[in-house]
């Protein structure tokens, strides 16, 4: 096997495996794969699309996913993340000391059997089981979850012990037998089959039993199992069963869904144990198969809306040889009909996913289907509270029920889920006059309304507000007010508009229809999409009495026209709702209100006024005992003592904001506190907690869909990396922050960014491309009122003319100099000092050019 050193590394190239002195590094395989591929081709440029085809073969991908993965090799190489160098437009090379070990002799490994995908921890589990002894183990789990797959690499496992009988069309006990001697190729009489095959099996000696679809069995002959066990001292029996069997000294293992793609690229689709089943699957069926990113994300999807169930997932990849995926994807919502097996020999009870769910249902009783049929209107999780809602007093035996036939499943925390493909099923079932709906509608409303929901509950919520959409005032209202209160925390923002597009087709009156709009302007707003929250507040501002309606309106109206970088009408809006709030003697709100003016202060550079606006806001929330605008106070005054560059008061600002936002479950502002806690970290020279605080923050973005927020946060690292001199890094991290901005118009981020990108041209030399870069972020920054941003451009476009051009040069600095003079900005702070430093130099290239 080639094996290779750089320097305390050692890298098999054959295996992708890699060792730190000796230690295993805990990194992605594919990772891995990306540095052997360099390692062997050490020096060379290789292009993107050669690397691309390597890690991906078939399948197309994005810059994007490379650049990823060129990032996630970095942070493994730790110190030594210099050695991937990106070469622009080009490639990627590894510049690191590369010394070729001695390969190993000897004959080959043996060839393994290919393994089951994402079954290694079950299968070990009931390995153990067996081997300490234990006679009877039961594998549970809804029909095509893989329980025969599982039951039949147990019995290769086991090897000549093992004896395997199928029960897929045994009805009762002279079933059960025929199939045991069927398996023991013999011949017994009926009237004592029983016994006699209890001799039998007494007579083989150690033997592992597998008994194949015992649910239809499991009522009735369960006795005969434990009969079997007491008369063979050697015997252990493994059953594949929907149903639990409840027996006395029962090892029980649960099958669970595969893991699924954590995101829509192809790295996560193939390590995840559902995306490689599907694709596996899907080239079986199409040797020729070609994928596209279109195409890889649109599988990443159809394995989380089929639940990682293993059945669904093979019909499913059985037709993307005739259907290509996202039109698949679109036509699950007739999913049990449509997915047919194409094989042969497959079951009956497996000719299509709504043959093998029905199977379960026929073995429910009529209480149990019903109980069934209302917890269809759940979407993602419940707790044991939400499903005692909707099935009211018998909700206890019912769920007991349901978990035992394998319909209903247990998840961590003491909650409950369905498969996606059994509640559509299940659904078909429930009465169009039953209650369930507004009784599942009301008890998530209720519950978020008094802050108990957890981001587990989003989806219920989000089925809550769709169903009261249509229906009453009063609760179409309360019902998105508390989703976007919900979702203002967990994301995604854009998961309340369709219900909320919904709820205003429907003619209500005046201050609903205003209290809706003013609710669909703030997800429009923080969606990006500026002019259609201005056109539905312009439009609720005629529909609002007056009060504290209007004053919210007014303030909704502040938070766009600062995000349109229009300081001057976002003050006088943000003035005017103040006022509303004083007089309608709502503290909360006028002290949030008060922040944002603060922070509106702070980005345009008027320090002082930003301070006066902050601490009146920290000081109405602290005697209001309003906890969570004072921490949001203190986060906001953490950001102004930065810009100050009072560092160390700044950090515990930003950090007693941080610590507030994370105990009170706020993903979405903690992700904000953490991006901006990273600079003041670097800028304190801690520069691998900055780093981890842009991971958490980049995971928690991620999470709850903001990808507004993400641009930031991989701009922020790659002005890091700047800053650490790791330039492809900084490189590949400030270009997709680039992109990111361009794709939600924020002009600020943007030019931000551009301008982190000369600094890199600069430093190559590339002083053209370096200040095509400044133009274009100088440009920006003017149309985003972002004056820190903005004095730093000019300070940069004066240093990099500073030998070549001095009239440009002196320009600049006198464009810094009268925006220092309007944004307050204080002597001790880095701008002020390097803006006397570059006047310093110009002066004196001007005395020596004179002499």
């Amino acid at each position: 096997m080639p094996r290779y050193a750089l320097d305390n590394f050692v890298i098999d190239t054959d295996s992708a495996r890699l060792w730190l002195d000796g230690e295993p590094v805990d990194a992605q395989p594919l990772v891995i794969q990306m540095l052997a591929y360099l390692t062997e081709r050490k020096g060379q440029v290789v292009s993107r699309d050669e690397l691309a085809a390597h890690l991906w073969p078939d399948v197309q991908v994005t810059d994007h996913s490379l650049t990823q993965a060129a990032h996630k090799l970095r942070r493994a190489l730790g110190d030594h993340r210099d050695w991937i160098a990106t070469v622009p437009r080009k490639g990627f090379r590894l510049d690191a000391p590369v010394k070729s070990l001695r390969r190993r002799t000897g004959p080959p490994p043996p060839p393994m059997r290919p393994r089951l995908h994402g079954r290694d921890a079950e299968l070990a589990q009931v390995e153990a089981w067996l081997g300490a002894g234990d006679r009877l183990v039961s594998i549970t789990g809804p029909g095509g979850i893989g329980k025969t797959t599982v039951l039949t690499e147990i019995g290769h496992r086991m090897g000549v012990s093992a004896l395997f009988a199928p029960l897929g069309d045994a009805t009762d006990r002279q079933d059960l037998c025929r199939a045991l001697a069927g398996a023991l190729d013999a011949t017994v009489p009926g009237d004592v089959a029983v016994s006699a095959i209890a001799e039998l099996l007494r007579r083989r000696g150690p033997t592992v039993l597998l008994l194949d679809n015992f649910e239809q069995l499991a009522k009735s002959e369960t006795a005969t199992v434990q009969l079997w066990l007491r008369a063979c001292p050697d015997l252990q029996v493994v059953i594949s069963t929907r149903i639990a069997l409840r027996l006395v000294h029962e090892r029980r293992l649960a099958l669970g869904p595969l893991p699924l793609p954590e995101g829509n690229d192809a790295t996560s689709l193939s390590e995840s144990a559902a995306g490689a089943l599907f694709l596996e699957r899907a080239r079986a069926a199409d040797p020729d198969l070609q994928l596209g990113d279109g195409d890889i994300a649109a599988i990443a999807a159809l394995c989380r809306e089929l639940d990682g169930l293993p059945l669904a997932l093979e019909l499913a990849a059985a037709r993307v040889r005739l259907i290509p995926p996202k039109k698949l994807l679109d036509t699950l919502g007739r999913r049990l009909h449509s997915l047919k097996n194409a094989r042969r020999d497959a079951p009956a009870r497996h000719e299509s996913l709504a043959a093998a769910i029905e199977w379960s249902f026929t073995l429910l009783d009529a209480a149990q289907a019903d109980a069934m049929a209302r917890l269809s209107v759940f979407e993602g999780d419940f707790d044991f509270d939400a499903a005692g809602a909707v099935l009211g007093d018998e909700a206890l035996e019912r769920v007991e029920d349901l978990l035992d036939h394998s319909l209903l499943r247990r998840l961590p925390r003491g909650r409950f889920g369905l498969f996606a493909t059994i509640r559509a099923h299940a659904a078909q079932h429930l009465p169009a006059n039953s209650d369930a709906s507004e009784r599942h509608a009301r008890h998530f409303v209720e519950r978020a309304e008094a802050g108990d929901i957890e981001a587990a509950d989003v989806d219920n919520l989000l089925a809550a507000s769709r169903w009261a959409a249509l229906r009453d005032d009063g609760l179409a209202l309360r019902s998105h007010a508390a989703l976007m209160r919900v979702l203002r925390r967990n994301g995604p923002i854009a998961a309340a508009l369709p219900s909320l597009e919904a709820a205003l087709t429907l003619p209500r009156p005046a201050e609903i229809e205003a209290e809706l709009r003013m609710l669909r302007a703030d997800a429009f707003r923080l969606l990006g999409r500026r002019e259609e929250a201005a056109r539905d507040l312009r439009r609720a501002s005629t529909l609002a009495p007056g009060g504290d309606l209007a004053g919210r309106i007014l303030h909704a109206q502040a938070l766009v026209h600062r995000d349109n970088a229009d300081s001057a009408r976002a003050e006088e809006a943000f003035e005017t709702a103040i006022a509303h709030f004083r007089t309608a003697n709502t503290p909360d709100l006028e002290s949030r209100a008060l922040r944002e003016h603060g922070e509106l202060m702070c980005q345009v550079g008027r320090y002082a006024d930003s301070e006066r606006l902050l601490s009146q806001a920290s000081a109405l929330a602290a005697a209001t005992a309003d906890r969570a605008g004072l921490a949001a106070a203190r986060g906001a005054m953490g950001r102004l003592q930065h810009a100050r560059g009072e560092l160390h008061e700044a950090r515990q600002g930003m950090e007693e904001a941080l610590a507030f936002l994370e105990e009170s479950g706020d993903a979405v502002l903690a992700s904000v506190a953490l991006q901006h806690l990273a600079p003041v970290l670097a800028e304190l020279g801690e520069h691998e907690a900055a780093h981890e605080a842009l991971d958490r923050a980049e995971n928690l973005q991620e999470q709850t869909g903001q990808l507004q927020l993400l641009a930031f946060t991989r701009g922020k690292r790659g002005q890091l990396w700047l800053a650490e001199q790791a330039l492809e890094a900084a490189w590949d991290e400030l270009s997709s922050a680039v992109e990111l901005c361009r794709q939600f118009h924020l002009a600020g981020g943007e030019g931000t960014f551009r301008s982190s990108l000369a600094v890199i041209h600069a430093r190559r030399a590339e002083d053209e491309a370096a200040r095509r870069e400044l133009a274009l972020a100088q440009a920006l920054l003017e149309t985003a009122d972002s004056a820190l941003d903005l004095l730093e451009v000019h300070l940069r476009r004066a240093r990099l003319d500073a030998a070549s051009d001095p009239i440009a040069a002196h320009r600049a600095a006198a464009q810094a100099t009268a925006l220092r003079d309007r944004i307050e900005l204080p002597p001790d702070s880095r701008l002020h000092r390097e803006l006397v430093d570059i006047h310093r130099r110009l002066d004196a290239a001007a005395f020596l050019s004179m002499r």
